[in-house]
């Protein structure tokens, strides 16, 4: 007979040992060593208690607080560095109309760690407020757009390598987070009482690792070019919400406190290659230089290409943006490389667009309705002198004081455009493209006293306006230069004014002239460039002589009384513009105006500008092996000045990230006086 224990069911003798195994496993998983678990996550362990900063005392935070237990290794792994900043900083002044100076020019980068753990919780929260799942806001935040990669450290080093010379100071500007997670001093008195010590509220923000720590009072400088650096976050921008847009970072540039009235602007994926010279990005004589890609036009309409949180859509909304201020056409893509711009137009154009900039200002993603300063700004300049051309010829030299437009200002129009004596004004005048002498071999050099360095000058505003050849579709853009003296060219007219349906009264005796202009510059833009065109030719080699009113007597051309800003209507759209002379010029008695030749030449030099073309590679980083093969071609092309590094990883990206620094560091390997070691 068999055992009595062994005739029991064998449930019996499972159960205990089933409930002995599970005890042992829950002791395993409360284990105190937080890097050591099984099935259950054993808890962290209680950070130590952060004392609440005084922005005034000290410059730099290690964040977050020392985990208790961790070895000086871990803590220096787990804490990144962040830029104390006193919450109370007030908002930067608004924009304002103030004149454009020359040099000195600044540097100015935007930079995210988008892998900063603060940087990703924030996304979350935001991602969460908006409607949004936490995976999706983790996955934007740490996307292409955002991702640390280093390249900032040698950008800056490219930077001060290429204009180093002549740049004056360099400003990063970084995200920032309310300092929340920390405690209140206190003191204990006698009585064993404590009391809680008033604490400024606090901000922290976002510090490259590589630069040195600072002392209170201190400034970064780097003695081998005298340039200062600083760190501004998005707060001191007037930023008040945690933003992940380019855009709207973007949107708040020209408030940078301390920036220079010029500056070149870069993203921390942009080189230069070569020395430049100030001339590669702005000069009093031509202006600023911009560079667009001819054959890639943006239209004014949603498009399939455009998507919610593409550039696309930003590029179009934006171009729509232009069309109802200035007439409806495509623009060229401005090219992704180091952009010269000028503060004081910035300005203007957030005053001009202010609306559309408010409101970007307030996305804490990427929109479709998202204003795009890198495209507006300089379609806004070519835009503006194009106006002003229009402006000075049709309303300040014909229609005057009185804004008429009748028989006498359409017979002075024809005459000036080029129309015959005897013949009829209100007949169709074929105009020719003359030569001009603008941009003529070695003309550019002897204006500047040097040659810009890297950087051919392709077309000139003191050649009228580029963007379309007149008679040609609207999508065409014109091949530069345009007809130098002696050359030979086409007989066919470049355009046909149509002067009844361009000048015209509409049947009526008369009409205003600023209701002329805004018919010809902006509802009927091809009647625009068809007289900016005949007038431009009308002004023989050089200059601009047709556009401007008549030199009044004992009046001189010289620069207008200081603190007179000429500037034409901050409004969106030109139909809710006035564009009257009463409504330009400032209030007071006729004599005490400015004269109305001056005017004219201070609007146009307040907006010119220069298209060109520089050597320059825009290089796509997608796995290691096309990373080398773009790299080793950047290298042997030894006529490159300016690069643009993408990150468009799509396999291997700790391999694609060690051959691009490897490089860095063979271009850029010279550490400078700012730099505390690595760049992280």
């Amino acid at each position: 007979m068999p055992h009595p224990l062994l005739r029991r069911p064998l449930l019996h003798l499972l159960l205990p040992a089933l409930a002995l195994i599970l005890l042992i496993l829950s002791a395993y998983s409360l284990r105190t060593d937080p890097r050591a678990s099984f099935l259950l996550p054993a808890p962290q362990p209680a950070q130590s208690a952060l004392t609440c900063p005084n922005p005034d005392d000290d410059r730099e935070l290690l964040f977050p607080p020392r985990l208790a237990g961790d070895t000086q290794q871990q803590q220096q792994q787990q804490q990144l560095r962040y830029l104390l900043l006193p919450a109370d900083t007030p908002p930067p002044p608004p924009p304002r109309i103030r004149p454009v100076p020359s040099l000195p020019a600044d540097l100015l980068w935007t930079w995210v760690n988008g892998t900063d753990p603060l940087q990703l919780a924030a996304s979350r929260a935001a991602a969460l407020a908006a409607g949004n799942t936490p995976a999706k806001s983790t996955a934007q935040a740490a996307s292409k757009q955002y991702r640390e990669n280093g390249e900032l450290l040698y950008s800056v080093r490219s930077a001060l390598a290429s204009v180093g010379p002549w740049a004056r100071a360099a400003h990063i500007v970084v995200a920032d987070y309310n300092l929340t997670e920390c405690v209140q001093p206190s003191w204990r008195d006698d009585n064993g009482t404590v009391h809680l010590l008033p604490a400024p509220e606090t901000r922290i923000a976002q510090l490259p690792q590589w630069l040195r720590p600072l002392a209170p009072g201190d400034r970064w400088r780097d003695a081998g070019t005298g340039l200062a650096l600083d760190v501004v976050s998005h707060w001191q921008l007037g930023l008040r919400q945690d933003v992940f847009n380019s855009f709207a970072i973007e949107a708040a540039l020209g408030q940078v406190p301390g920036l220079a009235d010029h500056f070149i602007y870069l993203n921390d994926d942009y080189f230069l290659l070569l020395p430049l010279s100030a001339a590669s990005f702005f000069t009093r004589p031509y202006g600023l230089v911009f560079r667009f890609q001819a054959d890639l036009l943006v239209r004014g309409t949603p498009t399939p290409r455009a998507s919610s949180t593409g550039e696309w859509a930003a590029l179009e909304w934006s171009n729509s943006m232009l069309n109802a201020r200035f007439g409806e056409r495509q623009r060229p893509y401005v090219i992704h490389v180091a952009k010269g711009m000028s503060r004081p137009l910035v300005e203007e154009l957030q005053l001009l667009f202010a609306p559309h900039f408010a409101d970007t200002r307030q996305h804490a993603f990427r929109s479709t309705t998202d204003a795009y300063l890198g495209f507006l700004f300089p379609h806004f300049v070519v835009e503006r002198h194009r106006e002003a051309l229009l402006w000075s010829f049709l309303v300040l030299k014909l229609g005057g004081d009185s804004d008429e437009w009748g028989e006498q200002q359409m017979e002075d129009a024809w005459r000036l455009l080029g129309g015959a004596e005897g013949d009829e004004y209100y007949a169709d005048l074929e105009v020719a493209r003359r030569p001009r002498a603008t941009l003529a071999e070695g003309r550019v050099s002897r204006v500047l006293g040097e040659e810009p360095r890297s950087t051919v000058y392709k077309f000139s505003s003191h050649d009228g306006y580029p963007y379309t050849l007149p008679s040609r579709p609207a999508h065409s853009f014109p091949v530069f230069p345009a007809p130098a003296p002696g050359a030979q060219h086409s007989a066919a007219p470049a355009c046909t004014l149509e002067f009844e349906l361009c000048l015209g009264t509409d049947g009526e005796p008369s009409a205003q002239a600023s209701g002329v202009f805004k018919r010809v510059a902006f509802e009927l833009p091809h009647c625009g460039d068809c007289l900016v065109t005949a007038l431009v030719g009308q002004s023989g080699l050089l200059g601009l002589s047709a556009f401007l009113p008549d030199a009044e007597p004992g009046a001189a051309d010289g620069p207008l009384p200081e603190g007179l800003v000429p500037v034409l209507p901050l409004t969106p759209t030109w139909q809710s513009a006035d564009f009257t002379l009463s409504a330009i010029l400032p209030p007071g008695p006729a004599p005490a105006r400015p004269p109305r030749r001056a005017l004219a030449l201070a609007l146009l030099a307040r907006y010119t500008y220069t298209l060109a073309d520089t050597p320059l590679r825009f290089a796509s980083l997608r796995t290691p092996s096309s990373a080398k093969q773009l790299l080793a071609a950047i290298d042997k092309d030894s006529a490159l000045a300016m690069a643009c590094m993408n990150d468009d990883i799509v396999s291997r990206p700790d391999d694609v990230r060690r051959v691009v620094a490897e490089w860095l560091q063979r271009r850029w390997g010279k550490r400078r006086d700012w730099e505390r070691g690595s760049w992280w």
